[in-house]
């Protein structure tokens, strides 16, 4: 603040967190799908909103809930002689919480109780959402 004046530093407010739904307290091994003929990249979105019937994949369920899905390049199928084909499994998270999306960092495991805190402390009145609520997770007729 410059002369009682706000900078616009002061004024500009960060993004609001949106809270994915939880896919399950868990994670999925997936194998990569195998190099494609002729070879080329594969992508695959990744769901991040929680809703996806198809995890970890998205089945655009996000709609109208202010997420989008994660774009991901599937590992071994990049182009150049210094790749190789070659088919892998990873570590996919399913909770949505990991700080290392779309791969797993066992997050999952301490997240139940804080999501049902979350919920618990929402100010969102849950009988009026209808897919999913961005502030704190609740998705309507499941439990946290």
């Amino acid at each position: 603040m410059a002369n009682g004046i706000p900078d616009i530093e002061d004024t500009a407010k960060e993004p609001e967190r949106l809270y994915p739904a939880v896919a399950g307290y868990h994670l999925k091994t997936v194998r990569c799908p195998p190099p494609t003929d002729p070879p080329g990249p594969i992508k695959l979105l990744y769901c991040t909103c929680g809703l996806s019937k198809t995890q970890p994949w998205c089945d655009n369920s996000h709609e109208g809930t202010g997420f989008t899905p994660l774009e991901w390049l599937v590992p071994g199928t990049e182009v150049g002689p210094e790749h190789k084909p070659k088919g892998i499994y990873v570590p996919m998270c399913i909770c949505k919480y990991s700080s290392r999306l779309p791969y797993c960092d066992g997050s999952h495991i301490h997240l139940p109780t804080k999501v049902e805190e979350r919920i618990a402390a929402c100010k969102q009145d849950h009988s009026l959402v209808e897919k999913l609520c961005t502030k704190c997770g609740f998705v309507p007729g499941k439990t946290a």
